[in-house]
């Protein structure tokens, strides 16, 4: 244990030089992997996962086989192949975002805002991936976002 705050123990991850939080039993976000992100992302990935050795990052893509992100692009480039693998996405149950987008799906599983926040964050983990195919559908997506986001802080802030 490297400390402690209230309930929460932090410890020192040794992957990462990153601190992580461990949940008390009973306390950690439960994510049902069956419906959160499969239903909006379809057949963009092949499963969805809880990820134990996320730090800092909400969310990110996982090559299949046990092959590297680097490697999986360099044999894809030999081969000729531009076409996006299709990837597992491993969640971070632990991220603040992935909290937040847990509690709107447990209030409504089919909320339009939610739909594109999850398709956000699946284009943020393609671009950091390399595969960004439409960067446009991506900033668009953000800016439809950011706009809902600042209606909602104007209302409750009574700006």
């Amino acid at each position: 244990i490297f400390a402690r705050f209230g309930k929460w123990q932090l410890v020192a991850m040794k992957k990462r030089d990153a601190m992580r939080i461990t949940f008390p039993e009973g306390a950690r976000p439960e994510i049902d992997k069956t419906d959160f992100s499969v239903n909006v992302l379809g057949e963009k990935v092949k499963e969805v996962r809880v990820s134990s050795k996320i730090a800092d990052s909400p969310a990110v893509l996982v090559a299949q086989g046990g092959m590297t992100n680097s490697m999986e692009k360099i044999m894809r480039y030999l081969q000729k192949d531009e076409t996006m693998p299709i990837k597992d996405l491993e969640v971070n149950r632990d991220h603040p975002l992935m909290r937040s987008m847990l509690r709107m799906f447990k209030a409504n599983p089919t909320d339009t805002v939610l739909e594109g926040m999850i398709q956000s964050l699946f284009d943020a983990c393609t671009m950091l991936d390399g595969y960004m195919k439409d960067p446009q559908v991506m900033a668009n997506r953000a800016a439809d976002l950011l706009t809902k986001s600042a209606a909602w802080y104007t209302e409750v802030r009574k700006i």
